[in-house]
């Protein structure tokens, strides 16, 4: 199988191809020529902090009541200033990307990081920006390309060109990991351009002017590591990648953000939150995003997955950060398109990881590397204490695609940052902030502490604690063409949730909204609010894929592998045929339970399973939004639609059909979950869902 998936080497295949046929470029709108990654200056500039830290590149943005976000094209010196000396106008004056600024503040890649309160709502009104002076599209536009021919927001009523998109930017705003009403999830049929053009699902209610939408945050869940992110309908990738990612963070009385207080977190200039992306960029300094399709008959941009050359920490590349001989809060953050990170420190010091998607562990756990796949937060404590006057580097062995795909180079993807410490503290002052290696320590549960986690699960057997009402066996599909992938799938099932072959809906789905577009929407996975069930994913790919539910945090309950080949063989034979049909739905009727009692039209995967099941490692033992689900195994998580929380059990646990969310989750165009690489979710890597009363 000849699978290309755009790593260094791959790209510099590519161009090679390229250069035999006369088209010396890896963008077929805007002639480039790469740059190597291992060309670019590593530690040359400090790393932008968003935050009180001296130095800080920009204060954090505090929430209050409410505030306003604009999405907006400029520049800035992405790569070191010195690269940028030589180039002409207007290369010189930065790289081109698109990111938001809050109020009258200047535009960000990343975005301000926005600090808001528990209980404290939030109306937030975005605007999409993304134009030039005269109302043209952005110039980014041309370097990032658009493939007509997947199923995407299309503004303009061209879906199925083959040719490059060329009109108004769609937008859609996520609050990634929020307990919000779908009215305001952002969700990828939810989308807006600067000229007006709207999705079907476009719901918000007061807008200010065209291009622009009034959302609600509630704030009502655990404080917590949130972020924002474009989440626009086939155009996930495009956008993100372009820069459209920030952080929110939720505070409360023991996450304050403030030295001394709460539970004495590191805070101030101690806490520092850091998104970690690998990009690819020209000669001239600017993004490059190889849009050569694999199978360019059917899709002549869509890559199956990107991988730069060049490591992006909060918008610079391969920075460097000063810090002092103490402990420090790092909020981190993969917001790669479809790179997972294993994150250690070169000198192999222990740290320590304190919370997780949806919050604080009850205590922390010690790690000497951490996976990080894309979308997923990880809120970890380190230590410089007994390494003053050095220099730490911050490094990544995960291979990619991941987990057997090619190694990370250790002369570039292989280097995240560098830390410099600084002198050892002046004699009399000392270190306050609570210390995760102290035995005994805990987070939560305690005195003065947040009450300990709700336990839905039991984490060292690996079993649940409470018994679900439903179980969901569902599959994760790639669709091969001739060259490499053509699409992943959840279940078998397209976004429409209509059968491939003959435009049918999948028996037992529910009619959503009309897209607009080619074709209504159907969701087959419909919960009821209040009900707790058990979902196990059978990976039929050969990638890890990290998949991410909106609206609720859910808990893993283990892992365990599977005889994938021989499942696979089985499962195609159930199809009309007895051959793989591929977008058709799973084979069987969704609603019949199989041998295990689990519904979503697939066989019964017990009689497949090889040794033991793998509980939640430590560091996973918490709320989660995205978990990674990795090949040959089937990953089994429980998913409750009420607030964290609410108690597990007894007096106040959440009934079937009753809602303890402050708003109506059942109301609005309902939700998605999907792959959160975001190349796969912008290829039929996601489904609808809507929770029902």
């Amino acid at each position: 199988m000849n699978r290309c998936f755009l790593t260094a080497t791959c790209l510099a295949t590519a161009v090679t191809v390229l250069v035999n046929v006369q088209e010396p470029s890896a963008n077929t709108q805007i002639l480039q020529t790469p740059l190597p990654g291992k060309n670019i200056p590593k530690f040359a500039d400090p790393m932008p902090v968003f935050g009180p830290a001296s130095g800080g590149t920009a204060p954090r943005v505090q929430a209050g009541a409410g505030y306003s976000v604009t999405a907006e094209e400029f520049q800035q010196k992405v790569l070191p200033a010195i690269q940028y000396a030589a180039l002409p106008v207007p290369f010189n004056a930065g790289t081109y990307v698109w990111g938001y600024k809050v109020g009258a503040a200047p535009a960000l890649y990343p975005g301000f990081t926005v600090e808001a309160q528990r209980g404290t709502p939030v109306n937030v009104t975005y605007v999409n920006n993304l134009q030039q002076a005269d109302g043209s599209p952005p110039i980014l536009q041309k370097y990032i390309t658009v493939d007509q021919t997947i199923h995407w927001a299309d503004p303009t009523g061209n879906m199925g060109s083959f040719a490059a998109y060329a009109g108004p930017v769609p937008t859609s705003t996520h609050l990634h990991g929020g307990e919000v009403s779908s009215f305001y999830d952002g969700g990828p049929g939810q989308w807006f351009t600067p000229n007006g053009l709207q999705g079907a699902a476009y719901a918000t209610f007061a807008p200010t002017e065209p291009g622009s939408a009034i959302y609600h945050y509630p704030n009502t869940q655990e404080a917590t590591t949130l972020w924002f992110h474009d989440h626009a309908l086939g155009a996930t990738r495009t956008n993100v990648y372009s820069g459209l990612a920030a952080f929110y963070l939720l505070r409360d009385a023991f996450d304050t953000g403030v030295p001394g207080t709460g539970l004495n977190l590191p805070a101030g200039a101690q806490e520092l939150e850091m998104v970690i992306q690998d990009r690819l960029f020209d000669t001239n300094g600017q993004l490059l995003f190889p849009d050569l399709g694999l199978n360019p008959a059917t899709h002549p941009f869509w890559i199956p997955e990107f991988f730069g050359d060049t490591i992006v920490v909060n918008g610079k590349s391969w920075p460097f950060q000063t810090v002092a001989p103490q402990r420090y809060r790092l909020r981190l953050l993969n917001g790669s398109n479809a790179r997972f990170y294993n994150l250690s420190f070169d000198n192999k010091m222990v740290f320590y990881q304190i919370g997780t998607d949806g919050g604080l562990l009850d205590a922390p756990v010690p790690l000497t590397s951490l996976l990080i796949a894309p979308g997923e937060r990880a809120d970890v404590i380190v230590d410089f204490a007994a390494f003053p006057n050095s220099n730490i580097l911050l490094t990544n062995n995960a291979k990619a695609p991941f987990p057997n795909g090619a190694p990370a180079d250790p002369q570039t993807v292989g280097q995240i940052m560098q830390f410099r410490v600084g002198n050892p503290l002046p004699a009399g002052m000392t270190d306050t902030s609570i210390n995760p290696a102290i035995a005994g320590v805990t987070l939560r549960g305690g005195i003065n502490q947040p009450p300990a986690i709700v336990r839905l699960v039991n984490p060292l057997a690996g079993v649940p604690n409470v018994t679900p009402s439903i179980k969901r066996q569902l599959t994760l599909k790639e669709v091969m063409g001739m060259a490499g992938p053509l699409e992943v799938l959840v279940n078998n099932t397209k976004w429409s949730g209509k059968r491939a072959n003959d435009s049918s809906v999948i028996p037992g789905s529910q009619f959503l909204y009309g897209d607009g577009m080619m074709q209504d929407t159907y969701a087959t996975e419909l919960p009821r609010v209040g009900d707790t069930e058990q979902w196990e994913i059978i990976n039929l790919t050969a990638d890890a894929h990290p998949i991410h539910l909106h609206l609720v945090q859910f808990q893993l309950i283990n892992r365990q592998p599977f005889q994938a080949g021989k499942y696979g063989k089985d499962w195609s034979k159930l199809f009309p045929g007895g051959i793989f049909i591929p977008g058709y739905g799973p084979p069987l009727d969704y609603l019949t339970p199989n041998l295990d009692g689990a519904i979503g039209g697939n066989p019964a995967v017990t009689p497949y399973l090889q040794g033991k099941a793998s509980p939640p490692l430590a560091n996973e033992a918490g709320w989660k939004d995205t978990v990674v689900m990795y090949p040959g195994e089937v990953s089994r998580i429980l998913v409750r639609w009420a607030p964290t929380g609410s108690p597990a059990t007894g007096a106040g646990a959440p009934a079937a059909g009753t809602n303890q969310f402050v708003f109506d989750p059942t109301a609005g165009p309902g939700y998605v979950w999907h792959c959160h690489i975001i190349d796969h979710e912008d290829n039929e890597m996601m489904r609808p869902y809507r929770p029902q009363l």
